[in-house]
């Protein structure tokens, strides 16, 4: 069965991976850190996130703590 859009099911493991490696080091959430690496992108203008309550929008304002080094942004 194929998806659509085309999805590279194994690049999403890899990326899936190292996020759990980079919050572990930041001790944050993976939210946090996928937020905070869009932050640290200076194409990107905004960040829209969906929240189902009050602490989930604690956990990604948390993002905002969190600074990623150059490594970990080009992993």
């Amino acid at each position: 069965m194929s998806s659509f859009p085309p999805i590279d099911v194994e690049k999403g493991y890899e990326v899936a991976e190292l996020v759990i490696k980079i919050r572990s080091i930041h001790q944050a959430y993976p939210s946090q850190i996928a937020i905070a690496s869009l932050m640290q992108r200076s194409f990107v203008s905004s960040i829209i996130v969906g929240l189902k309550g009050l602490q989930q929008l604690d956990e990604n304002l948390g993002a905002v703590y969190i600074v990623l080094s150059d490594p970990e942004m080009k992993a």
